[in-house]
């Protein structure tokens, strides 16, 4: 994160770090109060962290500092939180379930049929990637004509890709990640209200770092570089 502030012609204040079983933010909210940054950015994972978000409106927090999250989300946080405790709070995700395409309000049509009142919230892309995971391993099944394990790992790295509720995601053969659409949102009533669309993101941090097309054998594992 701190790579990518300055990228940004920003800086990093301060970092903290915290075991998982931490539950007691006060602290850490009064270094942030005192150091009065533009805003924070949370990569905090668990449940028990989210004591943190609790805390921090309790504290007044909200309306004075703004929020960013890498994580907040994936786990369905935003369902534990009161609106008064989470809306406002910035994320950014391959999938929400309130992504506005045709593609989506037909999968949620049929995935709410199928499931009745049972039927959970989607929230943060986790779900859904493992659902277009799925999905892109049926293509190189297809495209290889059998399940064979090599064949079809020949087959994925042909350049598949396969349309869904989050848009396209195709796998990319340099690295194996894959290249999608990200969407940017603010919590709002337990739910994300989308902001912004990125179509057909590529998996740069990888891509800098890992070329398998270059070096198929390549066993060695490779570090994206953010020294500054």
């Amino acid at each position: 994160m701190t790579k990518y502030f300055r990228d940004g012609g920003g800086d990093a204040v301060a970092v903290d770090f915290f075991p998982l079983d931490v539950t007691n933010f006060g602290p850490a909210i009064q270094k942030i109060q005192a150091a009065k940054p533009d805003m924070v950015v949370s990569a905090l994972v668990g449940g028990a962290h989210v004591s943190f978000y609790r805390q921090w409106a309790a504290a007044g927090m909200k309306s004075r500092i703004p929020m960013a999250s890498t994580t907040f989300g994936g786990g369905n946080e935003s369902l534990l939180l009161s609106p008064e405790e989470g809306d406002g709070i910035v994320c950014a995700f391959s999938y929400f379930q309130e992504v506005d395409n045709a593609a989506n309000k037909a999968f949620l049509e049929k995935f709410r049929a199928k499931l009745g009142a049972n039927t959970p919230y989607l929230g943060a892309e986790l779900a859904m990637r493992s659902y277009t995971g799925m999905r892109l391993w049926a293509e190189g099944v297809k495209r290889a004509g059998t399940t064979d394990r090599m064949k079809v790992i020949e087959a994925l790295g042909s350049g598949i890709s396969v349309d869904g509720p989050p848009g396209r995601t195709m796998l990319d053969p340099k690295t194996n990640h894959v290249t999608l659409d990200v969407y940017v949102a603010e919590v709002k009533n337990r739910g994300f209200n989308v902001l912004q669309h990125f179509p057909n993101s590529p998996p740069a941090d990888t891509q800098s770092v890992c070329d398998l097309q270059k070096e198929p054998n390549a066993n060695r594992q490779v570090v994206v570089d953010v020294r500054i």
